[in-house]
């Protein structure tokens, strides 16, 4: 095949995810968003507001001062329950992909555990990882890394436009490295790729 100069062309299929939560419990999921990407590119890309499983519902004024969502804005969400089968049939046996995985799935385990539920089974990894790896980044936040890949953060935490960036990047690094599967840039670059269960 002749060779173009261009950037290889990625064929990639995953799921990207994040949280953001009502207080410091990571229980207290009172938002989700989720980006799906076919073959390197993002297909669809959802969010909802949570109502967060019961005992894990006040809001603390700094987390709201991050993220904007109050008490009164999730009280007709819809409740865990329901979310998390929305999440496992949108997510399917995609692996998935977060900035910061092990806050996002410790928010999974751990509202999966306050409401009793089956955790499913997923392999995550980890863009913030990747990019520490990757990069020469005085700061890894999601900002200055999509900066850093030319991905452009249209609302910094709101789940679903970090999930859709979080997903852009992953790509974007792939790309770069000249790898078309995620779970290869991982390995070469030393970055595990774990597996969801509720040990953590």
């Amino acid at each position: 095949m002749e060779k173009t100069g261009k950037p290889a062309r990625v064929s990639l299929d995953f799921t990207a995810i994040d949280f953001e939560t009502a207080n410091p419990k990571r229980a207290s999921a009172c938002s989700v968003g989720l980006a799906r990407v076919r073959d390197g590119q993002v297909t669809h890309a959802a969010g909802t507001l949570i109502r967060p499983p019961a005992g894990y519902r006040e809001f603390s004024p700094f987390n709201t001062r991050v993220h904007g969502i109050t008490a009164a804005m999730v009280s007709g969400a819809p409740e865990w329950q329901r979310v998390a089968a929305w999440i496992r049939g949108y997510v399917g046996d995609d692996l998935l992909v977060a900035h910061n995985a092990a806050f996002d799935m410790s928010v999974l385990r751990q509202a999966h555990a306050a409401e009793r539920l089956a955790l499913p089974g997923n392999q995550y990894v980890c863009t913030l990882e990747l990019a520490r790896r990757a990069c020469r980044l005085s700061s890894n936040r999601l900002p200055d890394v999509a900066a850093e890949f030319g991905v452009a953060l249209t609302a910094h935490h709101d789940a679903a436009a970090d999930a859709r960036c979080a997903a852009e990047v992953a790509v974007a690094m792939a790309r770069r490295h000249g790898h078309d599967k995620l779970q290869q840039l991982a390995q070469s670059l030393d970055v595990p790729v774990r597996h969801l269960s509720a040990r953590g």
